[in-house]
């Protein structure tokens, strides 16, 4: 669960606090006329927090300006001391002393006018037609670095060393020459992204797309349309992705080369919704969704990113879709356990077409010791919906690996959203290390499982999985492997009638004890797999009957259909 320092931290960035206090710092002990020497210590603090914070841009491996308004409160306050000290030193006398002082409040005021970045974000990619220019012609970022060199110069020189404020000077001036060059630049771009939103009418008339992927969602939350990218693609009719925010436009433009619209605004969607367009799929229930559902002539189809038996797969509120597609009849009739009446034509049984090139059946234990997969959801936003077994993750881990185990850990993407279930996934990572270190056993974690393994990858490299109340739990059903759910602070009996899905697991209880069931829920998960045909009579009831043509083709047909295309138009 979600603490509400954690809630509070993900939207507060503690970073430019702390470099405004250590600038408050330096100007309040330059106005006191304090020690230089103290001026100098919390100066250099600061300016080493900003290079640290910014290490990679300033390394080159970012070219934007995403950085250039970072910490300018900071800077702002650094600029301030800088005359201050001056003042305090008597360093104005003399034609090098005012211009110093000139150059440190022109450096303030063009602070000001740097944070230039959200100026910056393309709103067009991968679109006949339209050219627009993304990248700088130079990194914007050296502008930060420049500053903080001829910021840091200002305070020694007004501290201690007067001789030094030409140096300031020439620093300065370097600094205006370059944010001038930025702003020519800049103007460059914003020249073409506004061609570009001018051609976007006719551009997306030629192309004719049939249907449209709008997608908002939080930070770590692009695996919600990368899971569907390739299936869309399969329909074989054109469209086009609309997203919401910069960041959003960033995640997935590094994701697909199909074109890509950022609309951040209400108003622009009405540029989108060109005549050819005849359905938006969704992938989650972001609240900017309904800014595209009220364009009541087009059929909205939510796709979700995910089934299980979570609170969040019956709200009422995904009624506002005109169709639900689902993996099998166990979404259906979860609405209606649930007390949410829907329209006889709302839901389409789809499958998983996440689930093509899934193996059917244990891997090869010639190759490795037995693999169990370890893969927890997150905490939740709230304490009822916090399902995460992470609290015992160690544990499980530890035991595992006392039984000559190979693990692999595959952590929900949320997890280090929060600072707390982020620490209980290191910690698993941690055991799974020294349990490597000591019998050489080749465990799989970190980012060799998160970044270069997909979940298809890791359920065909397993035995066996525990997990807990997901959507992981439902897809690993089409392997026919065992499984095992960890109930958290639930009896096993209470928790299989919450969740449905458990009647084919292997139920583990997670209490304040401990696992106090783990060796016995271990020895039939690993052993005896008491439950093998229950998983299959399961499987059918939540992932559908098998499909001629696979998962991902009942997906294309189910579509096509909706969509009014047939397979000979699009072959």
């Amino acid at each position: 669960m979600l603490t509400a320092a954690d809630r509070h931290l993900r939207r507060f960035d503690v970073w430019p606090a702390i470099a405004a206090l250590l600038a408050f710092g330096v100007l309040t002990v330059a106005a006191a006329d304090g020690p230089a020497v103290l001026s100098l210590t919390l100066a250099g603090l600061l300016i080493a927090l900003l290079v640290w914070q910014l290490r990679d841009s300033l390394a080159g491996r970012l070219r934007s300006a995403q950085s250039v308004g970072t910490c300018v409160a900071a800077r702002l306050l650094l600029a301030a001391s800088v005359v201050v000290l001056t003042l305090q030193h008597g360093s104005y006398d003399g034609l090098v002393g005012w211009t110093a002082m000139v150059a440190a409040v022109l450096l303030s005021v063009g602070l000001l006018i740097t944070p230039l970045d959200q100026a910056l974000v393309p709103t067009v990619a991968g679109l006949p037609g339209v050219t627009v220019t993304t990248g700088p012609r130079f990194g914007y970022d050296v502008l930060v670095l420049v500053s903080l060199v001829a910021l840091g110069i200002g305070v020694v020189a007004g501290a201690v060393a007067p001789g030094l404020l030409w140096v300031f000077e020439v620093a300065v001036l370097g600094w205006a020459v370059l944010g001038v060059l930025a702003l020519l630049d800049l103007l460059r771009r914003l020249r073409s992204r506004s061609e570009a939103n001018r051609q976007l009418p006719e551009a997306l008339s030629a192309l004719q797309p049939l249907f449209a992927l709008h997608w908002s969602g939080p930070e770590q939350a692009a695996y919600q349309v990368s899971m569907w990218l390739p299936y869309l693609d399969r329909i074989g009719a054109p469209y086009v992705v609309v997203v919401r925010s910069r960041e959003n436009f960033d995640d997935i433009r590094a994701l697909t080369d199909r074109p890509l619209v950022l609309r951040e605004k209400m108003k622009e969607l009405d540029a989108v919704m060109v005549p050819s367009l005849k359905a938006v799929f969704y992938v989650n229930t972001a609240l900017l969704n309904n800014h595209l559902i009220h364009h009541t002539s087009r059929l909205h189809i939510q796709l979700n990113h995910g089934d299980s038996d979570k609170v969040a797969s019956s709200n009422p509120v995904l009624r506002i879709y005109d169709r639900n597609y689902v993996a099998g009849q166990a979404a259906i009739d979860r609405f209606e356990q649930n007390g949410v009446p829907t329209q006889p034509d709302f839901f389409r049984v789809v499958g998983r077409p996440q689930l093509d090139g899934l193996q059917i059946g244990a891997a090869d234990p010639a190759d490795h010791p037995p693999t169990v997969l370890y893969a927890p959801t997150w905490s939740g936003f709230y304490q009822e919906s916090d399902y995460s077994s992470l609290p015992w993750g160690a544990e499980l881990v530890g035991r595992l690996a006392e039984r000559g185990c190979r693990v692999i850990f595959r952590p929900h993407p949320y997890t280090n959203r929060s600072a707390r279930t982020a620490a209980m996934a290191q910690a698993v990572r941690e055991a799974l290390a020294v349990d490597a270190q000591r019998t050489g056993r080749r465990h799989l974690y970190g980012e060799e499982v998160e970044r270069d393994m997909s979940i298809v990858d890791c359920f065909n490299a397993s035995d066996a999985m525990v997990s807990d109340v997901s959507s992981v739990v439902s897809d690993y059903l089409q392997t026919e492997k065992p499984f095992a759910m960890v109930a958290v602070h639930r009896e096993p009996t209470a928790f299989v009638q919450r969740f449905p899905m458990a009647r084919a697991a292997y139920v583990l209880r997670a209490g304040a004890d401990g696992m106090d069931d783990l060796d016995e829920v271990l020895d039939e998960l690993l052993v005896s797999d008491s439950r093998a045909t229950e998983r299959h009579a399961v499987k059918s009831y939540y992932l559908g009957e098998d499909h001629p043509g696979g998962p991902a083709q009942r997906f294309v047909d189910c579509a096509r259909e909706d969509l009014g295309i047939s397979a000979s138009i699009t072959e």
